[in-house]
């Protein structure tokens, strides 16, 4: 309790004050703290394959299998556990929709080979945070939160001809807007690598508002942009029609047409590396339909590591809402969401009253009166969770929880 002793005298300003919104907060806040997950579903992964370690599964949701009356209207209170109940899991929802198909895709430490495994989803809590993380979720991902660009994840050009200049940009509504306002040639490339014997699927949901003769979506080579290549590039050639670029140290060439992308419109475009020397692309409309998709194997290529680009000559705008990248298998698990459970075990995932956390910073106002208490303050020192005010780790908000506050409140400060 020490270390609670000393963070609260740095945050009650006033004593007696904050002993009675403590006393009323609790009271009030109780019955709903208690609650927890009112439910889960098992969700059974089927994998005809190999063991799989680390591996991100999709987990479909839609009126067949979920009731979205008993979730938040924005899916911030689902969460996931192993099928122990004893490790929460990392997720991120690709698109969330009441009335249609959900996505959502969830790290799973082992997916055993052959068989099925069980992990539980929780859903219908008023005190859980939207706990959804794609950089904890995936191999790379960036979804452009804010306004600026994280150069921690991307390289803008590199300022010499043929190498590229970098592109013109901005990030706005959670979307990457690029463009090459000169007519040169102008790239953005991952600072995230993939190694020449890596199997990976590389994700992305992308629009433009003309044609480009350059690459909308592409792995290149990381030493050398015009060296190795495999590339998607909306070209319009035939009108509105998207295409494939495939680049080696002695030749180039466009080997095939992925199938129509209107403009202005969004798009799924899936670059697929099956194996060291073997590259595909499909491309998905934003109904989840298949459009059209290649595969190649090019011996020629001889990249050490390869990089996502995306690279400008014209002055045409194009927009990545996200890109990630996850592992490959050649035979993808399916999963299967089953019945609801009412009132389930409490899960390892921890929770806050949202309602007393103006500042969205995990911390509630009464004891961060200055936006300086760590997020920590409320989680337990095993990195379990426990429920904001639940100071004997019971699981519970209890009297006995509202007392133990009270009488650290009360040696923190003279009346």
């Amino acid at each position: 309790m020490k270390a609670k002793h000393e963070s609260m005298k740095n945050h009650v300003p006033n004593g007696l004050l904050t002993l009675i919104v403590a006393a009323i907060l609790l009271a009030s806040i109780a019955p709903i703290a208690s609650a927890g997950w009112d439910y889960r579903k098992p969700v059974t992964i089927n994998n005809p394959g190999d063991t799989l370690s680390d591996y991100q599964v999709l987990v479909t949701l839609n009126s067949s299998n979920f009731d979205y009356s008993k979730a938040s209207p924005d899916g911030s209170d689902i969460g996931f556990v192993d099928g122990d109940n004893t490790v929460a899991l990392n997720y991120w929802i690709e698109e969330w929709n009441a009335t249609g198909d959900s996505r959502i895709w969830v790290a799973v430490p082992s997916v055993d080979g052959s068989g099925s495994t069980t992990i539980y989803m929780y859903y219908g809590n008023l005190g859980a945070s939207d706990a959804r993380d794609g950089d904890a979720t995936f191999e790379f991902f960036d979804d452009f939160p804010g306004t600026s660009l994280d150069k921690n994840k991307w390289q803008l050009g590199d300022g010499v001809p043929y190498q590229c200049y970098p592109i013109d940009y901005r990030v706005s509504n959670s979307t990457l807007v690029t463009w090459s306002y000169t007519p040169q040639w102008k790239s953005i490339q991952s600072d995230y690598t993939i190694s020449s014997s890596e199997t990976t699927i590389v994700e992305a949901r992308v629009k433009s508002d003309a044609h480009d003769s350059w690459h909308i979506l592409g792995l290149k080579d990381h030493s050398y942009i015009n060296r190795n290549r495999f590339c998607v590039l909306f070209e319009g050639y035939p009108e509105n029609h998207i295409g494939i670029q495939t680049k080696t140290p002695s030749e180039w060439n466009r080997p095939h047409d992925l199938g129509v992308m209107q403009k202005n419109r969004w798009y799924k475009l899936k670059i697929i590396k099956s194996a060291e020397n073997t590259m595909g692309a499909e491309l998905i409309d934003n109904n989840g339909t298949l459009i059209g998709d290649y595969h190649t194997t090019l011996y020629s290529w001889d990249a050490s590591k390869w990089q996502i680009v995306q690279w400008k000559y014209d002055n045409v705008y194009s927009y990545w809402d996200y890109v990630f990248v996850r592992k490959y298998t050649s035979s993808e698990p399916i999963t299967t969401v089953g019945a609801e459970e009412s009132d389930p075990p409490r899960p390892p995932i921890p929770t806050y009253i949202r309602s007393t956390d103006t500042d969205d910073d995990g911390v509630p106002n009464v004891w961060d009166a200055d936006n300086s208490t760590p997020a920590e303050y409320w989680t337990d020192s095993q990195g379990i969770g426990r429920m904001w005010g639940d100071m004997n780790g019971d699981g519970k908000l209890t009297s006995v929880d509202a007392l133990m506050i009270l009488q650290v409140a009360a040696e923190a400060i003279s009346l």
